[in-house]
């Protein structure tokens, strides 16, 4: 603190007598007591005070005070204070009455502001009336009201630093604390700005060690440690402590590495902060992964279990997923009135927004000849069929199914400018319609360039541009309507299905899959629900799927059919493209490597019950992840034990 010097020690006023002549003090002693007094007035300071003065009164309506004997008012024995310099705004206390007043404004004397005027030039010791003055001489921009701690003496001391940083983040930082009193945070626009080709690639390299008693990571920033046994170096480019359990644990980051550091040994470095080596000991983490097998039907970011040695805190997960196809649907419920060739519709997780869509049919109902017991080698096995052999393509079909004679279709004639047409005979709704432009078969787009031609909706049909004038256009049904069944009995059995030619003929199938079994005639079976019952269905081409889609037969692609439950199979939708080390974990051995597992997914069928996250198999070892009872994937943690039986013996 500066050393107070805004003291009055030198008075003229007890001068005054010494110097006027006697005859003058002996005439005229009023004079020289009216010359000393007035010395006295310019001596004094001025105080000027606001008080509020507490009287005693009385307990009437109207307000009337309590008078003593000199018929004054009582004054109530109130009030304390503090001794010392006097600041406008402090209170101050009288030492008999014990009255108190706040200070309004202080002035000192003429006098000793003569005596004293150099010295008020130092801010630390001038008036407050010449601190307002140096206030609007130096700092005339910034506001009267500053935060709360800021000395208004010391910031004009040190206001040519925040002129001088005037424009940088260092004066702007300065500005808002003086203000506000608040720490800025400054950010440039070029720290988010978006740089062709300016994305960071590098790999960071980081090693895990336990520091020593006493000793922080931060002091290792941008300096050279080396292993002691190893005499590996690197430069520390940054560090990270973080806790783990009951373990604190320093990571560093590396760089211009020469040599290998080695599992346990000491490295050291200089402190930057206080020049004295420091130490710490390298710990083995788990820093990289090999997937033997990629699984399917895993979960993008999904956990992956790791053998709990070291401090058990690493941590994996699946980072990314291929696409795959649809191998093949199984058949859950096999349901009844279904025909070869009812549609198969697949859909899609809202995941997989592009993909080439899977499709499929109704290839095989009823059923084919199983073999007898005992027939194979492996007598375990008992629900194998006969197969076609390779080769044999071909399946005899009815010959035809009984249409009526009308053709149905519609035409115009192009005029230039109409893009709107109402069908009349047919519709989009109920047929299958095929269109001529001038007796040229055209698709609703264009094979070349993709472009939409035309488009069919119900009863509407609709150009992306005008048909020219005089173009014949002409929209017709690929079949005629079918002649159909009632029924076939009181129930109406087979209802709606098409009469078909009692004779049948060979042809070649336009299909064929590797299991094409020998299939039964209708009347073999004991009921028409088991003849029309589903065992086969048939997929095309498909691929583009990370999660496994849901299958079902529509209520517009069957005539009939009901019941039945469809599940898609696949042999690589959903596996895993990558593993990613989330925690490399800590206090691993080089020489023992924790074991990694991903979960296993299961398609399964005949499901009774529900299974709920946690469940413990009963089957195998193992703990249920997660169920999804559309697609009926089950995820578990998957231990594949082979067990051996043990020869039994008895003890007679």
């Amino acid at each position: 603190m500066a050393e107070q010097k805004s003291k009055f020690n030198t008075k003229v006023s007890p001068l005054v007598e010494g110097q006027v002549p006697d005859f003058v003090q002996s005439d005229h002693p009023v004079f020289v007591d009216f010359v000393r007094d007035y010395f006295k007035f310019l001596e004094a300071g001025r105080l000027k005070v606001i008080q509020d003065v507490n009287y005693i009164i009385q307990e009437t309506t109207t307000k009337a005070y309590v008078l003593n004997s000199e018929e004054d008012r009582i004054v109530t024995e109130l009030g304390d204070g503090t001794n010392g310099q006097f600041v406008a705004g402090e209170t101050i206390t009288g030492g008999t009455s014990g009255s108190s007043a706040t200070v309004d404004e202080y002035r000192g004397n003429p006098i000793q502001n003569i005596q004293q005027m150099l010295e008020y030039a130092d801010v630390d010791n001038t008036l407050y009336d010449f601190l307002d003055n140096m206030r609007d001489q130096f700092m005339v921009s910034l506001p009267e009201t500053l935060a709360d701690g800021i000395s208004k003496r010391d910031l004009i001391k040190n206001i040519k630093d925040l002129y001088a940083a005037k424009g940088t983040s260092e004066g702007h930082k300065l500005f808002m604390r003086i203000l506000l009193g608040e720490t800025a945070e400054i950010f440039y626009p070029n720290t988010y700005m978006l740089r062709m080709s300016d994305g960071d690639w590098r790999q960071k390299t980081i090693m895990r060690v336990a520091a020593f008693t006493g000793v922080q990571g931060s002091e290792i920033e941008n300096a050279i440690i080396t292993g002691q046994s190893s005499g590996a170096t690197a430069v520390v480019v940054n560090s990270l402590v973080t806790q783990q359990g009951s373990v604190s644990v320093t990571e560093l980051e590396l760089a211009n590495i020469d040599g290998t550091f080695t599992d346990g040994e000491v490295v050291v470095g200089n402190s930057t902060t206080r020049d004295v080596a420091i130490s710490f000991t390298v710990k083995a983490i788990v820093s990289s992964t090999v997937l033997v097998n990629d699984g399917i039907l895993h979960s993008d970011g999904e956990d992956v279990g790791i053998e709990l040695i070291g401090n058990s805190s690493a941590a994996i997960v699946v980072d990314g997923l291929k696409k795959g196809s649809v191998s093949g649907v199984i058949v859950d419920d096999v349901g009844s009135g279904y025909e070869v060739g009812d549609a198969i519709t697949f859909t899609s997780q809202t995941a997989d927004a592009d993909v080439d869509q899977a499709t499929g049919f109704v290839s095989m109902i009823g059923g084919g000849v199983q073999l007898e017991e005992g027939t194979l080698d492996d007598a375990d096995i008992t629900d194998d069929s006969i197969l076609l052999e390779d080769g044999s393509r071909s399946a005899l079909t009815p010959v035809f199914s009984i249409q009526l004679e009308q053709a149905l279709s519609d035409s115009f004639v192009g005029d230039g400018t109409t893009k709107v047409f109402t069908l009349v005979n047919t519709n989009a709704g109920v047929d299958d319609l095929k269109l001529t432009l001038d007796n040229v078969v055209t698709s609703t787009t264009n094979i070349l360039t993709g472009d939409t031609i035309y488009g069919i909706s119900s009863a509407t049909l609709t150009f992306e541009e005008a048909p020219a004038i005089g173009v014949q256009i002409y929209v017709y049904t690929t079949r005629n309507d079918s002649l159909v069944l009632n029924g076939t009995d009181g129930s109406s059995t087979d209802e709606n299905h098409d009469i078909i030619s009692d004779s049948v003929q060979e042809s070649l199938d336009t299909y064929a899959t590797p299991t094409d079994q020998l299939v039964l005639e209708y009347d073999t079976f004991a009921t028409d629900a088991e003849a029309t019952s589903i065992q086969k269905v048939y997929v095309n081409n498909n691929g583009g799927y990370t999660d496994l889609p849901t299958v079902t037969v529509a209520s517009v692609d069957t005539v009939s059919g009901t019941s039945a439950k469809l599940i898609a199979n696949t042999t690589d939708i959903g596996a895993a493209e990558f593993l990613k080390i989330t925690d490399s974990g800590f206090t691993y051995k080089s020489d023992n490597p924790p074991d990694i597992s991903v979960r296993a997914h299961f398609i399964v069928k005949d499901v009774t019950g529900t299974f709920a996250s946690g469940n413990t198999l009963t089957t195998h070892t193992g703990t249920v992840k997660g169920w999804d009872a559309n697609t009926q994937i089950l995820d578990t943690t998957f231990e594949n034990v082979v067990r051996f039986e043990q020869e039994q013996c008895r003890t007679v």
